[in-house]
């Protein structure tokens, strides 16, 4: 049987610190990092509740940075451009974080992830005579939404004694190397006539930071999902078209664009590797003072055409809007079942993860409602904007 041990001697042995050119994605990320320093801005924690032994844990996260170089990359600056630093594998460290508490859990996941020395840090506290919390705080250079059900699911089973589990295909690196053989002149030229002449939201001067959660019940939610069957398309542009309309509404205006992550893996190589894919995409509508199912369809369509060319990042356009990828909407996995394995009980917390821009609606389901959260930064909108936009969208 190989052991955890083994896996990390074999991916330590004679591998030297390789150095590799950041991604257009994380240079993007670098730029918010150091736009707003010192918060923790860029961490992508997961966190687990376990009952049962952890005595496996030091075994599994060694095995599991084997297996994903990202997990075991730096970045740093050097001459002017941030790189990559892929690192042989070595133990993971784990904070003893004593007694659990949530203020305890909220300083963790708010404290920033230093890139230039570890962009994985792990803490784990205890809750009861055989409950754990255990929060894996990622930065997110190195990890996306994919990248965190990859980590799940994997830590799961190795938590658990699998050692079958199957070789990567790719490492990030081997991803960014066929991203950069690439021709992007077709995706460029999509992004650059479907953003001419964007027009960003007028998002009025705010107070503080906030966020205003709402609740789309079964009921609604059911006759979403059954508005997307009828027009053969997804809940996702359904929700977007919903959120485009409460936009125009909200703002006066009727050409509205609206970021979304794509998850940007095209190759089934890179189904199974952590690392930072995920690409934002804008998706414009130009009439969204209409009805829901007329807005549906131009949803939809540009979210086809947006798939085609989610690899090519809009920022890079030479003359693109500034503020046109201000609001942003996320539909996330509903939360996976508990685990039941080896005696030990394992389930994941609701994603905690911090918004990085001016407005952001995320929904995730719960059942058979959808659970949804409208987050604005500082200056940028009033809690009474934000609560219109949380009553149109749980009206819809």
């Amino acid at each position: 049987m190989t052991t955890a041990a083994a896996v990390v001697g074999a991916a330590a042995a004679g591998a030297p610190v390789r150095e590799v050119a950041a991604s257009v994605q994380q240079r993007l990320l670098w730029m918010i990092g150091h736009q707003r320093a010192g918060s923790g801005c860029l961490n992508y924690p997961l966190v687990l509740t376990v009952t049962g032994s952890l005595d496996s844990l030091p075994a599994a996260l060694s095995a599991l940075t084997a297996r994903h170089e990202a997990l075991r990359t730096t970045y740093e600056r050097r001459k002017g451009r941030l790189v990559q630093l892929i690192h042989p594998a070595t133990p993971v460290p784990v904070v003893d974080g004593g007694d659990f508490t949530e203020a305890a859990l909220d300083r963790e996941i708010a404290t920033p992830v230093d890139a230039r020395r570890a962009v994985l840090r792990v803490t784990r506290w205890r809750r009861g005579d055989d409950e754990h919390v255990l929060c894996l705080n990622t930065h997110h250079f190195s990890t996306d939404a994919v990248s965190t059900s990859i980590v799940t699911d994997e830590l799961v089973r190795l938590l658990a004694g699998d050692t079958a589990l199957p070789r990567v295909p790719w490492q990030f690196r081997h991803a960014l190397e066929w991203q950069r053989r690439r021709s992007d002149d077709a995706a460029r030229d999509y992004w650059r006539t479907q953003l001419d002449g964007a027009v960003p939201l007028p998002l009025t001067p705010g107070g503080e930071q906030g966020q205003v959660a709402f609740t789309i019940g079964a009921g609604p939610a059911q006759r979403l999902r059954a508005l997307a069957q009828a027009r053969r398309t997804t809940l996702f542009a359904v929700l977007l078209a919903a959120y485009q309309g409460a936009l125009a509404h909200e703002f006066g205006q009727d050409d509205v664009c609206v970021a979304a992550p794509f998850a940007n893996r095209p190759r089934q190589e890179a189904m199974a590797t952590v690392g930072m894919f995920a690409n934002l995409v804008v998706l414009r509508q130009r009439r969204a003072r209409r009805s829901l199912p007329d807005l549906v369809a131009d949803a939809s369509d540009a979210v086809a055409a947006a798939r085609e060319h989610q690899h090519y990042a809009y920022a890079q356009l030479p003359a693109v809007p500034a503020g046109v990828g201000d609001a942003v909407f996320q539909l996330l996995p509903p939360l996976p079942p508990e685990w039941h394995r080896d005696g030990r009980r394992i389930r994941v917390s609701p994603p905690r993860v911090a918004s990085r821009f001016p407005l952001e609606l995320t929904v995730i389901a719960s059942g058979d409602e959808l659970l949804g959260l409208v987050q604005y930064a500082p200056g940028r909108l009033d809690e009474a904007a934000a609560r219109r936009l949380a009553d149109a969208l749980s009206a819809v």
